[in-house]
C-alpha cells in the first residue's frame, strides 16, 4: 500500500523591489530565493521574472514528489499548492502625510503576474508575514550574519532573507482557509 506523500507548497511574497519565494515538501524547505528588481528594470519585466521563477520552483517540487511516489511505487498525484500574499487597499494618508502608493501598485503587478500563471493559487491575506522570531524559521531562512548576533533566536531578522521568511509564512497561512482572500478552486 503506498504511503501518503506530504504536500508540496510554492509560496511568494510579491514585492515591487524584492520578492521572496520558498518551496516546501511537507515541512522540508526545497528552494529559497529573494529576487531583487534592478533600478533600471521595468516592473513588468521584473514581475515576469518572479513569475517565471515561481513556475520553475513548482516544476522542481512536482518532479521531487513524482520521484518520491515512484520510489514508493505509489500513484503520482499532483498535490502541490501555490500560495501568494495578496494586497489590500491602503488609506491615502498615514497620519497627516500622504502615502506614496507606488510600492503597493508594483507589488500588485508582481502578484498579478504570479496569479496569471497560477489562477488557482491561494491568495493569503497580508499581515505580519516574516515577522516571527528567527528561531521559528527553518535554518535555510536565517543567514549566517543574523546568527552572529547575540540572542539572534529571539530577534526578528532584518536581512534580505526576511522576504523569503515572509513567503514561508504565506505558505503556512495558506494551510488555513480562513486566511485566504480567495478560496482555492
Amino acid at each position: 500500500m503506498p504511503r501518503h506523500l506530504p504536500r508540496g507548497w510554492v509560496a511568494c511574497d510579491p514585492g515591487g523591489s524584492h520578492s521572496g519565494l520558498v518551496s516546501l515538501i511537507g515541512v522540508d524547505v526545497v528552494d529559497v530565493f529573494v529576487l531583487d528588481r534592478a533600478d533600471d528594470e521595468l516592473i513588468v519585466d521584473y514581475a515576469r521574472r518572479v513569475a517565471d521563477r515561481l513556475v520553475a520552483m513548482y516544476g522542481r517540487v512536482e518532479r521531487a514528489l513524482t520521484r518520491r511516489a515512484a520510489a514508493d511505487e505509489g500513484e503520482v498525484v499532483n498535490d502541490t499548492a501555490v500560495a501568494l500574499e495578496g494586497v489590500v487597499p491602503i488609506t491615502p494618508h498615514a497620519g497627516d502625510k500622504p502615502i506614496n502608493p507606488t510600492g503597493l501598485v508594483y507589488a500588485a503587478v508582481v502578484l498579478g503576474a504570479c496569479a496569471a500563471r497560477f489562477p488557482n493559487a491561494a491568495i493569503v491575506r497580508p499581515g505580519r508575514m516574516g515577522s516571527n522570531v528567527l528561531a521559528a524559521y527553518p535554518a535555510q531562512l536565517v543567514s549566517d550574519g543574523e546568527r552572529r548576533r547575540v540572542g539572534w533566536e529571539m530577534r526578528v531578522g532584518t536581512g534580505q532573507l526576511r522576504h523569503a521568511r515572509s513567503a514561508y509564512d504565506v505558505a503556512q497561512a495558506a494551510k488555513q482557509p480562513h486566511n485566504h482572500l480567495t478560496s482555492e478552486r
